[in-house]
């Protein structure tokens, strides 16, 4: 997933509308200071040990995000 993709699936979880995304170019590139423009993980070592993965990417933000609005809602 690109970054772009999991702030719209951030967005869209959240129920927000009209957001808008702005990109700051910085010296080489996109990103900020020490950003790592991109990473490929693989899991074919882990899978070897028996490792299934039970959600994709999307998925898992999506997930993620859900958790993180009930935490702050228990919070407030």
């Amino acid at each position: 997933m690109t970054v772009d993709e999991v702030a719209d699936v951030v967005v869209e979880v959240m129920g927000l509308e009209d957001v808008e995304k702005v990109y700051r170019p910085m010296l080489h590139g996109i990103g900020w200071p020490g950003d790592v423009k991109r990473v490929a993980l693989r899991i074919d070592r882990l899978m070897m040990l028996g490792f299934k993965p039970r959600m994709r990417s999307r998925e898992a933000v999506a997930r993620t995000v859900m958790e993180l609005l009930r935490e702050i809602s228990k919070e407030s």
